[in-house]
């Protein structure tokens, strides 16, 4: 459900293209590749298990803008 690649909207001041998703069981975050090709963190959730931590980005995302619509409606 939640997207692997995000294009911030945002302008930073050292990124190169997109964010990607990463997963552990506390933590979600969204990181970049900056032009010195060092690996920042865009944003990132923990909470009391992934659980927590994903519902957290999901709310984040849909406030951003960057999460599929299609997934909100409920249909097949």
């Amino acid at each position: 459900m939640l997207p692997g690649l995000i294009y911030p909207k945002e302008e930073l001041p050292t990124f190169s293209g997109y964010a990607y998703l990463n997963l552990t069981n506390i933590v979600v975050w969204y990181n970049y590749i900056d032009y010195d090709m060092e690996d920042r963190t865009l944003i990132s959730w923990r909470g009391n298990g992934l659980f927590a931590a994903v519902v957290d980005a999901i709310e984040w995302l849909i406030k951003e803008g960057y999460f599929k619509k299609e997934y909100l409606n409920g249909n097949d």
